[in-house]
Formats: structure tokens, sequence, C-alpha cells
């Protein structure tokens, strides 16, 4: 029986998922209701006070009164258990470890394995036990193997909780366990519970071992489970509860730290060295709960320095005994081989110009598979994902994602597509996706989908009002979004969205208002006044209306990273109204203002493999078909055939697909081979700073409605956009290359005129302007299709001036880029090669040259080389680029299949599904796919056209060279397709499609 009434509302159910499908999959209902661990033991192991008679200090006499007052060291001097090499057993279950630990200092904490190296000869188990109250840590595992540590319970613990301490820790298995309540040393905290009572033991002051704001912090970032070597097994564990900014699961990139660097290791123990990992040993079947992250692989920004004031700790542990961890987890495979980004060729010593990647350069790359993994309520940084999965492959199956703040799932590549592993797979599979699992019964308290209820004063954060230690992060765009994307690509197989809400709140109203019209959190983030589409008008009640659009998929923006066109989805469910995707729209007014966009925020591409997504597939006649693109609401992108994404927000359906353009100045070295440009090129372009580069790019086939008579440059005077039918190609952080996606079939030019401002092509208030790639006379440049398909086929004219000779292999040829493949010494400088006479005399008919205009027309066919697409091809040609990561995947019969026993058993189907279509699909075209590939390049490269500007070109502005060359219409080949409604949702004519006959050129 209770003793006093509960004060908060506790669901007493699991939920039921809608999906039939992922229900099947996933195994069972989501379990979302409260962790319950039972505390007391018969066997008890507890700290005393200064004598054997004295009971340790009490909790009303350790609290801290004022944020510069000090407790007694004696408060959190507490007892501690150590276990050392040369034990004959160490077995302890059904224990009760009670306020054990010794605050702020390292190697004082209640269990403690310490350098016992490995214990397989026995079996060293810590089981059935209960550590609470806890000074520091709950256990920690230290230079130690083969260790089980099963169904025991941690509570409140000050700083992580379950600790791998060196990254020398492995095989050891943490089962079913329970972690709750991991705190930082945050004064505002401990003054607060003190205020709400004493005697509570959250009162207690007591100082951290791990201080500051860092990625090892234990003030700011503590982690329940916090894991310095993955080469274990995490299965069936829980963590509820964490302070901060923390986590519930963290998987570091680690070197090998502490005393464990003066020690041998073998195998994994010894083997986090140099930017390496190794790699994920098993992670099935945990969960986490109210935490603003629940799953890290990364170092960078999750904290917020200098925003919590510590309870300092006043004898830091020394520098060299620190856990170092020195960037994002890496997952690699002990085995010899390495896991490379890039190869560098080239290097002046006689190096080979035409290398591929070896067998060796990619074998050591894995599959980082989270299975069955559950997370709930959580609010981690705003541009961020609960799950934040960065820099390798992984494999998120069977899972769930429910209540979040902002951004739930998300993975990343790394900002440019050079930065991402060659055939990089990042999937989620069987996977639920829950908005809101509590109903109507969660608004107007703390678990309101609006978030807790939070004091006024922010400013880069809100601090929550019921608890001192926790603050939500302000800024941004996208609301609550379930699966969130950063850079990428990552695919989406049966997934299903339920019970996903925007709403209409008061931005009028401040930040701490509890009624139902107040915004809470989303006060300080950007959101558009009004959604039409997507609710109805607000209540004339409401002073200053802002929609709060909160989707299944929306996008981390603003962003200057590279979006590419091939984020993959198929067989998405949706059960209710519940919206869809959600984006930047560049002519929607935002409350707060504009966020600071750049051309890459109105340029996202989805791929509906199969409508499921779009709600939509096409029809050409008697011809029909699945696939249809989501793409930014951009007037750039309009075709004959459109609608409004069906449930969405910025969003418009097409039936083409999609690829990027990319426009590159080109250098040729002394031994006469091609390349990018990089630094230290004559004239290259080159962003410092916040500064954007940009190049203007026109449609030239238009609708009725954007043939614009005064569209001589994209910007007007004052920096208004000016030309629906323009944009900008731009350059992704880190990359000296312009890119732009671009519809097949599409017809554009590419001016190389100078402009008279660029300002438009950022919305951001104060931001510096962007500035513009000037072309050169005498300088080269290539253009090429990254992420094209075999029938992927557009032109682009371009002014060359009328000095150019298309027949001279100085002015111009078609060539092959590989992104991957670099000259030594100039990161990112991606080899460019010939063609051969073969495919350059099939592509012939694509080059015209008009010489009284000067202006170059090339049609980029990769139809002409639609076999280079092909994974046996690829195979044949570069087997080591094929059906990646060699670790999980192998190469069969002209397609990819999973290597058996590459995991357990009960994963194998899914392991197949990966890799017969997704790795298949990042490898290229098969005999049962031959128009789907996701590859960044055919196996010979990025086909593409290199050229050289004549010393004696000058620039001609658009309105002269490029204007004429419009049509106010589109060709029949390529754009004939309609747009119709599969999903009953989509039949609404909100969604409706247009025809596209009207827009269409004569036959």
């Amino acid at each position: 029986a209770l003793a006093a009434p509960l004060r908060h509302s506790h669901h007493g159910e699991a939920y039921r998922v809608r999906s039939a499908e992922v229900a099947r999959a996933r195994g069972g209902d989501i379990e979302t209701r409260g962790a319950v661990g039972l505390l007391t033991r018969n066997i008890v192991v507890r700290s005393l006070g200064g004598s054997p008679l004295e009971h340790f200090r009490a909790s009303g006499d350790c609290t801290l009164k004022s944020t510069d007052a000090r407790v007694d060291e004696d408060c959190y001097f507490g007892g501690h258990t150590i276990v050392r090499q040369g034990f004959s057993k160490f077995q302890v279950q059904g224990v009760e470890f009670f306020q054990l630990g010794q605050g702020g200092r390292m190697g004082r904490y209640p269990v403690h394995f310490h350098l016992a190296k490995s214990t397989r000869y026995t079996l060293a188990a810590v089981v059935d036990c209960s550590i609470h109250e806890s000074m520091t840590r709950f256990v920690t595992i230290h230079g130690t193997h083969d260790v089980v540590l099963a169904r025991n319970v941690g509570y409140l613990s000050m700083g992580h909780g379950f600790m791998l301490e060196d990254a020398s820790e492995i095989d050891n298995c943490l089962c079913f366990n329970l972690g709750i309540s991991a705190r930082g040393a945050i004064k505002d905290y401990f003054i607060r519970e003190a205020e709400k009572d004493p005697l509570s033991p959250t009162a207690r002051t007591v100082p951290v071992i791990l201080s500051g704001s860092g990625a090892i912090s234990d003030t700011t970032s503590p982690t329940m489970f916090w894991v310095m070597n993955a080469w274990n097994e995490f299965v069936g564990n829980t963590a509820v509860g964490v302070m901060g900014f923390g986590a519930c699961f963290w998987l570091l990139g680690s070197t090998v730290s502490g005393p464990s660097r003066h020690l041998h290791f073998e195998g994994y123990a010894g083997y986090n060295y140099d930017g390496r990992q190794a790699p994920v040993k098993r992670f099935r079947n945990n969960a986490c709960h109210t935490s603003a992250y629940a799953l890290l692989t990364t170092a960078e920004g999750m904290a917020l320095a200098g925003f919590f004031e510590e309870y300092a700790n006043l004898e830091p542990p020394a520098p060299e005994h620190l856990p170092q961890v020195t960037g994002n987890f890496y997952g690699t495979m002990d085995n010899g081989g390495r896991c490379l980004k890039a190869i560098n060729v080239c290097d002046g010593g006689g190096g080979s110009c035409d290398r591929r990647f070896t067998e060796q350069d990619l074998s050591g790359c894995t599959m980082s598979v989270v299975d069955r993994f559950t997370t709930s309520f959580n609010w981690g940084r705003v541009d961020f994902g609960a799950m934040w999965l960065r820099d390798n492959n992984f494999a998120v199956l069977r899972g769930a994602v429910t209540d979040q703040l902002f951004g739930g799932l998300g993975f990343v590549s790394g900002g440019i597509w050079q930065q991402v592993l060659p055939g990089n797979i990042q999937i989620v599979m069987d996977t639920a996706f829950i908005g809101n699992t509590r109903g109507d019964t969660a608004w107007e308290t703390d678990a309101d989908p609006r978030g807790p209820l939070l004091l006024p004063g922010c400013t880069a954060a809100c601090r929550v009002r019921s608890d001192g230690g926790i603050a939500i992060f302000t800024g941004g765009l996208n609301a609550q979004r379930l699966m969130t994307i950063y850079d990428g690509p990552f695919y989406a197989d049966n997934t299903c969205f339920e019970e996903i809400r925007p709403f209409i709140c008061d931005f009028a109203l401040p930040v701490e208002d509890a009624g139902a019209a107040g915004c809470r959190i989303y006060k300080y983030t950007q959101q558009p006044l009004e959604c039409p589409d997507l609710l109805p008008r607000a209540p004339m009640e409401i002073q200053a209306p802002g929609c709060v659009v909160n989707v299944a998929v929306g996008w981390k923006q603003p962003n200057n990273f590279y979006y590419p066109p091939a984020f993959a989805f198929e067989r998405s469910s949706f059960y209710g109204p519940v919206p869809r995707h959600n984006v930047l729209k560049g002519t929607a007014s935002y409350t707060n203002g504009m966020p600071g966009t750049g051309p890459a925020d109105i340029a996202t591409v989805l791929n509906d493999l199969d409508g499921t997504l779009n709600g939509m597939i096409w029809e050409d006649g008697a011809a029909r078909g699945t696939e249809t693109t989501a793409l930014s609401d951009n007037t750039f992108f309009n075709a004959p055939a459109m609608a409004t994404e069906c449930l969405s927000y910025g969003v418009s359906a097409i039936p083409n697909t999609i690829f990027s353009t990319v426009v590159a100045q080109a250098a040729r070295d002394s031994r006469g081979l091609w390349s990018l440009a990089t630094a230290g090129v004559p004239h290259c372009w080159t962003q410092t700073g916040a500064e954007k580069m940009v190049l203007p790019v026109y449609r030239q086939q238009r609708l009725g409605d954007d043939a614009e008579p005064s569209c001589d440059e994209v910007c007007g005077e004052d920096g208004e956009w000016k030309c629906r039918s323009a944009h900008f190609l731009n350059a992704p952080s880190g990359s000296e290359q312009l890119t732009f996606v671009t519809q097949n079939f599409g017809t554009y030019y590419v001016d190389t005129a100078p402009h008279r401002n660029v300002k438009c092509a950022t919305a951001g208030v104060g931001e510096p302007a962007p500035h513009l790639a000037r072309f050169a006379a005498g300088g080269s440049y290539v253009l090429y299709h990254l992420f094209a398909r075999p029938d992927t086929e557009a032109t682009y004219q371009m002014h060359v001036g009328m000095g150019f000779d298309p027949a001279d292999f100085e002015s111009g040829e078609w060539v092959y880029v590989l992104p991957h493949v670099s000259v030594a010494g100039a990161p990112r400088s991606s080899i460019i090669t010939p063609v051969g006479s073969e495919t350059a005399s099939s592509l012939a008919e694509g080059l015209r040259f008009d010489a009284h205009t000067g202006v170059l027309s090339l049609t980029v066919n990769n139809s002409r080389i639609a076999g280079l697409f092909s994974v046996r091809f690829r195979h044949d040609v570069a087997p080591a680029e094929t059906c990646l990561p060699h670790t999980f995947c192998r190469y069969e019969s002209g397609r990819c299949v999973a290597i058996p026993g590459v995991v357990e058993p009960s994963l194998f189907g899914l392991a197949e599904d990966i890799c017969r279509k997704w790795a298949s699909r990042t490898s290229g075209t098969t005999d049962a796919e031959p128009d789907i590939s996701l590859a960044e390049c055919p196996s010979q490269g990025c086909l593409g056209y290199r050229f050289t500007l004549p010393k004696s070109w000058q620039p001609a502005p658009y309105v002269e060279k490029g204007r004429p060359l419009s049509r106010p219409c589109f060709d029949r080949r390529g754009f004939s397709r309609r747009l119709v409604a599969a999903d009953p949702a989509c039949l609404d004519p909100t969604w409706r499609a247009t025809d596209p006959e009207r827009h269409l050129c004569p036959a």
C-alpha cells in the first residue's frame, strides 16, 4: 500500500503498436511504463561514520545552503570494495551496497574491478545486488575482462553509473541491470533538493570525479552506461533518469587511457588507438527513459559549457589518469584491415595514379547492430537526436522511439560526400515511432508533449521547474521529428509512425506559462506562423500564434552541410492523421524570424521507393510505378506533375528521380593528371568562416507562372529573390565543390558570369553575405553527376566563349570523377580520368556548341554507361568496393548477401534483408532492380565533363546568353508521368496533384 497518494500520473499499460507488420517484427508492445527495482537485500554492505560506532552522516547534515558554501568531506567519504588481479573467486549475489564510494575520488567506487585483466579462469560476477545512494558510480570495471554484471539495481549515482573506465575492458556481460538517476554535481540542483526535503537522499551534496563540461564530464554529461570499449555485451539493461545533458548509453571514441596505457593487453583490450575503436559485440534489448540523450556515439557539442555551476572537486585526478576521448566512436574489426573513407594516390614517389580501394583498405569496416532498443522522453539538443549515431555503419533493428521533445533517431555521416564511407549503410528497420504514448492525459503536466514546466530567464537553455539539474536547449527550427536528418544518407524499411500531433500555441506567452495555450520550450524555436493544410487557424484569443509542426520525419535546419538525394524509405506506415514530413519553407513566415538559411535548406530530398511515404504512385499511359520523390517546396523544382506532399509541411511530391549536379574547379599536375582543385590552385574556389560560396543556376524549362521577363539575375538590388526558376549551387561546409539537386531530364543554365549581388542565397539576419564562385579565362572546371541512376539524363548550358573548341582535348572531354580517390597531400582532390574513346563517342551527340553565341550545351547521359551501374560489373572491376561492409555482407551471383554467422540466428533474416536489398543498392543495380541505384557513382566513377575556358573568354550575362534558350514548357520525354494517390489519407483535395499535360511541349 502507498503511504501517500502519488504526486504524478503513472501510465499502467504498455503501448500497443497499431502496425501489425512492425509489431510482429518487434515481437510485442512498447514498454514505456515506469521501471521498478527492489533496493533492500538481507545482506547489507554499508558505510559508517568516522568510527565503527557512528552512522554515516545523514543527508540533512550535508545540504548546500548557498552557492559559495561547502559541506564536510565526511558527508561523502564512504566505504568501497575493490577487486584486484590474482583473486581466486569473486561472486556476489543478493547483496545491498548502501551509501558506498567516496565523492570526487578516483578508484573509490561501491564495486570496483581494478586492473584484474582476464578473469576467464573463474566466474567473476555481481548478480541480483542493489547499489544505492552512491557517493560515486555504481559499478566500475577497470582494465578487467569477462565479468558478469546481471540483474542489479542502481539508484542515485553521483556521476556516471555503470562505467567501463580505460577502454581496455572487453568480453564483459552487462545484462538486465537497472540504473536509476545518474546525477551531476550541480549547485542549483543540491540547493533546490534541500529546499524541497533536506532529509531526502537527493539533497546530499557530493562532488564528482570528472569535472567540467566536456564529453567525459560527470557534471554536465553523467551517463548511466559509460562505454569506453564496445567489445562487451549489453543486453536487457534499462537506464532511467539522467541529469544535465547526459545519456543513457554512450559508446565513446576512446583511446586506451589511464594506467592501462602502461600495461600490455591483447586483442580488443589494447586496440583503441589512433582513432579506431573495438566494434560493438552485442547491444540488444536495452531501454532508456527520461534523459537528454539515449544512445550516443559522438563526442561533439552535447553539453552546454558554463550553463550549470558545478560543486567543484577540490582534488581532481591528475590529467594522466583521466579517460581519453579523442573523437567519435569508429568501430573497426581487428583483422589486419582498415576502414578508410578515402585513399591517396600519385604521391610523387612513383605511386600508381589508377589505384582503387583494396580489400585491406575496407576490410576493417563493421556493422554496429542496435537491436530492440527502446527510448522515450528525451530532450537532447534541438539540432541533434536522442539517438545520435555517427561516422559508421549502423543497423537499428526492431526498436521504438517515443515521446521526443525534438529529434529522435538521427544518423550522421560527415557533412560532405567525401567524408562518408564507401558503401556506407545506416538503416532503421522494423521500428515504431510514436509521438505521444500518453494520449490526452499528458497535457499540462511534466509529461506534456510541449515539454516539462520551465523557469523564466532562459538563455541558451531553459531550466526545468521541478529539477535544478535538468535544462533544455533553445533555438532551432523543427519541433518533434521522430526521425531527424542531419546529413546522410540513411535508409528506412518497415517503419510505422503513430500519435504525432502538431499544435498551435501562443508565442506571446512567457516560457513558464503552464496553461493550455503556452508554447513552453517551443517559444524559443522558429515555427511557421500557420500551417493551414495541417491545422485550422488559431483561435482569436491567441495573440501571437505559431504552428508547432511535430512530424514523423524532419531535418536539422538551418544547415550548410550536403543533403544527398539518396535517402530512401520503403514500407512506411502511418496511423491516424500523422504529419509525415516537415522542412523549412522559403516562402513562409516564422516565429522569432527566419532562421539563417542557405540553399541546402530548401533542397531536401527523400526517395519513396514504394509509394508508402508520400502516399503517391505514378502513371504514364499504361505504365505504372511506385517510386516518387519528396522534395522541398521550392519554385526552382517546379515541374509539370507535382503535389503538396500528403500531410506534410514545406514539401512537394513529384514522379521524377533527383540527383546532385556538382561543379568544381579542375587542376592538372606536371604529370598531366587531372583532379579537383583544392587550396593552392590560382583563383581556387574557397570559403572561409561563416561565408557561403554560391553559383547561380537557372531552370530552362519553365511553367507558365514562372516566366518572369525581369529574370536577369537571381537576386534583386535589395537582396530579394527575383527569379522563380533560378537558384544557387552551393558549397557545403568543408568543401570547394558547388552542388545542388536537380531533376532527371531537366535542362539548366549554369551562369559563368559575375552577379551584382547574391544576398538572397541566405536569409539570416546579420549573417555575412555569401560570395560568388567566379569563373576565370583559362580556368578549368568539371561538371558531374552524383547519386545518379542508370537512366539519369540532364542538359546543361553555359557560356564558354567563342574561342572554345569542343573537338580539342584541351578544351574539354568526357570524364569520370572518383570522389574518394585523391592526390596525396591534397585531401578531397578527387581524381578525374577520361572515359575512353568508345564511351566518349557514344556521348558525343550530347555535346553541342554554338560558335556565334559561345554557349556550350552538354547532355550528361548516364544511360550510355548503364552497364557500369550493375553490382556484377562493380564486383569485376572493384571488388573491394562492392557489398560493404565486408564483415557483414559478401558478393554472390550479381547481388549482395549476408555472411552466415555474422549475427545471432534470430537476426540473420534481417541481415539478409540489409545485404540483399540495401547493400546491393549502395553498390549499384541488380537484375531484380535494374533501375534503382543508391551508389554515389557507378563503378568507374561519376560521369561528367571537364572543360577549360579559352584565354580570350569574357563573361556574358544570363539575360543575353541563357534567357533566349529557355522554353515555356517541358519536354514530353521525362515529364509526362502523373501522380495518383495510393494512400486513402491522401485523397483529400489539399494533396491533389497537377495535371502535367498542359505544361508539356507540343509533340
